[in-house]
């Protein structure tokens, strides 16, 4: 019998300590800590309303961070028990536009979760950071990140580029922050519900 599954939240860089990138007002660490703590939330009222029995972990939920390493070894410790689907939230910098998410190479599970929620953040109108405008083009494969070796079905996202004007109009108030977040949550639970 398979373990069951749990869901695992990180928000990149750490309030107060390191803030990640900046632009004016737009502060990394303060929006990847919104829209997971939105994305916690949606995962908990889509498991009541539907009956799911995944698991959710949001060690960070008090802002409080972690390090790279903690999370790895947190990953770890509940892959013990569960098969961990785990999702590092960031923005993006750099002058580009639209979502992309980070995934080790030649893995066809994770390559699925960044397909899912790819798929979510553009029904809620976010562009796919692709030259072709195609939602492949937007998953990118690299294997030398650290949240990525902590083994589980781990990804990196990027939903948007905090310097860029266009972009910042998708999530520049909290309700369209929370959005963004529940988005990233349908996206995971649609995962779950191939894979459960």
């Amino acid at each position: 019998m398979a373990k069951p599954i749990l869901m695992y939240l990180s928000y990149g860089h750490w309030i107060g300590v390191d803030p990640g990138a900046v632009s004016g007002k737009f502060i990394e660490a303060k929006i990847n800590y919104k829209y997971m703590m939105a994305c916690y939330k949606e995962l908990f009222a889509l498991r009541k309303k539907y009956g799911y029995n995944y698991k959710i972990a949001f060690p960070e939920k008090s802002g409080k961070g972690m390090s790279l390493r903690e999370h790895v070894n947190e990953i770890r410790r509940y892959r013990k028990k569960y098969r961990v689907v785990a999702v590092d939230g960031h923005m993006n910098a750099g002058g580009g536009i639209g979502a992309e998410v980070i995934i080790n190479p030649n893995d066809k599970y994770e390559k699925y979760l960044a397909e899912c929620i790819l798929e979510e953040l553009h029904k809620a109108g976010f562009d796919y950071h692709a030259w072709d405008g195609k939602r492949a083009t937007a998953i990118h494969k690299d294997a030398s990140f650290t949240f990525l070796k902590a083994g589980g079905v781990n990804l990196i996202l990027e939903p948007g580029f905090i310097d860029n004007k266009t972009d910042r109009k998708r999530f520049d108030t909290d309700r369209e922050i929370e959005a963004m977040g529940k988005a990233v949550a349908r996206g995971m639970v649609n995962y779950y519900k191939k894979y459960r």
